[in-house]
């Protein structure tokens, strides 16, 4: 596949579109070995009127989220800026969002499977008790509350792990006091 440009060490594959991103793409890290890492880059669209004050601490949450390591936490892997705008460096998940599976379900008239819906919240509760537990160095707790928990901010892979995300995005709105994300009303 022919790269659409170059981001520093990252060669971008494809674009994509999510909510709250202004621009998502698929790329390649090329200083692995094998060429083989795929990683997510995203381009936050953050609302004007808090543009300011969030991005001074969404780069200070996601150096923090970085930190984090679990198999069902999407890691975070670096925080950088192209032309004064932040971009945020993460895993590449193959798969679908919660939202989606939920919504499929509920178009073909069914529910999730009781053990599927166990499974999925069983594995987000062991990444949020994860981060949550997580210490520095020290042994002092690194604070991180998920305050943003909604099936928009879940992933189950192709392969079947489920992965809780924007844990950055959370912690920055605590740190400056601004209100979580609306929740969506379809699960609320």
């Amino acid at each position: 596949m022919t790269p659409l440009a170059q981001l520093g060490p990252y060669s971008l594959l494809s674009r994509y579109t999510e909510p709250g991103i202004a621009a998502g793409f698929i790329a390649r890290y090329l200083p692995v070995a094998d060429g083989n890492r795929s990683v997510s880059i995203r381009f936050p669209d953050l609302p004007a009127a808090d543009a300011e004050q969030l991005d001074a601490a969404l780069v200070d949450a996601l150096q923090l989220a970085s930190r984090l390591n679990h198999v069902n936490v999407e890691q975070v892997f670096d925080v950088g800026r192209l032309e004064g705008r932040l971009y945020v460096v993460s895993e590449f998940i193959d798969g679908v969002g919660l939202t989606t599976l939920v919504d499929h379900a509920v178009d073909g008239g069914r529910a999730l499977p009781h053990d599927l819906s166990a499974f999925i919240v069983s594995e987000i509760c062991a990444g949020l008790a994860y981060a949550h537990a997580r210490r520095d160095e020290r042994g002092l707790s690194l604070g991180v509350i998920h305050t943003d928990l909604s099936p928009n901010n879940v992933t189950i892979s192709r392969a079947g792990q489920v992965k809780v995300a924007e844990f950055g995005v959370t912690l920055a709105r605590r740190k400056t006091g601004l209100p979580a994300a609306d929740p969506d009303p379809r699960f609320t």
